[in-house]
């Protein structure tokens, strides 16, 4: 997507029964980014009439909330990921960190959230050891300056080359099956 025709902020968690995701606080932290900047706000919600009705108790500024509720296909999931300017999350679950992936993948800057992508790709910009209210003026910056993004994306995609590719992976891997190979020959 290019640059200039994203808008918006999209939410990456949507479990409110789950305590560690935080989606209620994100989402409020997303209505306060998004009445500061005007920036839209997209929510996935699985949970139908119960999720709308939760949603709608939050009060987001008129027609600035778009819900994703249906399931979508990845790459047809992936294309509305892209045509935001950040995914936000206040995950503090540290699951490895998939929404920071497909942010990783679609190219733009994942802020808040702790999880092994947030944390190796989204170093600057992930949840872990800081306050919401850190998370929301990381992406209140995010929100309104473009270099940073580009700045942010650009250092994701080099950390990703380095830690999170196949190549860095299999480099990884062989290093340490080549320890556990040594150190089984040494116990014989």
């Amino acid at each position: 997507m290019p640059r200039n025709e994203q808008s918006g902020i999209f939410v990456g968690t949507r479990e409110w029964d789950v305590p560690s995701r935080n989606h209620f606080a994100a989402l409020l932290v997303a209505r306060q980014l998004c009445e500061a900047t005007g920036e839209p706000v997209t929510v996935v919600n699985l949970d139908g009439y119960k999720g709308r009705r939760l949603l709608g108790e939050l009060n987001f500024p008129e027609e600035k909330l778009r819900l994703i509720e249906k399931w979508k296909t990845y790459p047809d999931y992936l294309r509305d990921v892209a045509r935001h300017k950040i995914v936000l999350q206040l995950d503090r679950s540290h699951v490895p960190g998939q929404v920071a992936g497909d942010a990783l993948l679609c190219r733009i800057p994942c802020v808040g959230g702790d999880g092994a992508i947030e944390r190796i790709a989204f170093s600057k910009m992930c949840g872990e050891g800081r306050t919401i209210n850190e998370v929301a003026s990381m992406a209140l910056d995010l929100l309104k300056n473009p270099e940073l993004r580009e700045a942010v994306v650009a250092e994701s995609q080099e950390r990703a080359r380095e830690r999170l590719s196949f190549e860095a992976v299999r480099t990884q891997l062989a290093k340490f099956f080549a320890n556990v190979q040594g150190t089984s020959a040494c116990e014989q």
